[in-house]
């Protein structure tokens, strides 16, 4: 219950300071089985995780303990993701004040080589 309240503490406080949080960017699905992977491209929602794995109607749904399994890999999946992206805030933040305080000098041509992926190179 508490991950729910902080939660909602958080969106209240976005939303008084006139920057509430884009739902479309948060939409997470967990799903019964990978067919509904129409769903989520239908509505927007990215699939993070499927209690079935199989397509076969033959094997049984997952037991509490593979749902579990499932739940507990999900959410540390999540969790994982979230850290990473505080992290690169943090480090995004640490290097502009450092930049403003003129403690360094980023090599912007050089920094957006690096940062921009193989597949958008030259076009």
């Amino acid at each position: 219950m508490a991950v729910e309240e902080n939660d909602s503490l958080s969106y209240l406080q976005a939303l008084k300071k006139g920057d509430p949080p884009d739902p479309a960017a948060q939409r997470k699905l967990v799903t019964s089985h990978d067919t509904f992977g129409y769903f989520s491209k239908r509505y927007g929602f990215k699939v993070v995780g499927t209690a079935l794995t199989s397509f076969s109607t033959e094997t049984a749904d997952p037991s509490a303990a593979e749902f579990a399994k499932a739940k507990d890999q999900t959410r540390d999946q999540l969790l994982q993701q979230k850290r990473n992206e505080l992290f690169a805030l943090f480090a995004s933040n640490v290097r502009e004040q450092m930049e403003k305080q003129g403690k360094i000098r980023i090599n912007q041509p050089l920094l957006k080589q690096l940062t921009t992926p193989r597949s958008q190179e030259g076009s």
